[in-house]
């Protein structure tokens, strides 16, 4: 019996979880996973400042791009995407598959950015 690439139809699939499950899932996940990015965001702020050099990384084409304070809105921006991602899924299984990947990419950032600003 062939193996189908091809996802099976609606139907057949398993009923749908109430999305109220989901939505509980994803706001525990976030409420780990918030507090989780804002501390590591600034422990690596705070190691970085207590170091005397911190290393730049810096184009010579990058001291002539101006600085536009509204820019900081979509920068901003992305944490409420972040946060919402969680609530586009339509499982409980999806959730936790996405908080999982989501985690361990918080931390690899962090030892980084202490070495370099």
């Amino acid at each position: 019996m062939p193996i189908s690439a091809e996802p099976p139809p609606l139907a057949a699939s398993a009923a749908a979880e109430p999305y109220g499950r989901v939505v509980v899932r994803s706001a525990l996940w976030l409420a780990f996973l918030a507090p989780f990015f804002y501390s590591t965001y600034g422990f690596a702020n705070w190691l970085a400042s207590t170091r005397e050099h911190v290393g730049s990384i810096v184009f010579s084409w990058e001291h002539h791009v101006p600085f536009l304070a509204w820019t900081i809105v979509p920068y901003w921006s992305i944490n409420l995407f972040y946060g919402l991602s969680l609530l586009l899924n339509n499982s409980r299984q999806s959730v936790d598959r996405l908080a999982g990947r989501i985690s361990p990419r918080r931390l690899s950032p962090s030892p980084a950015s202490s070495c370099f600003r």
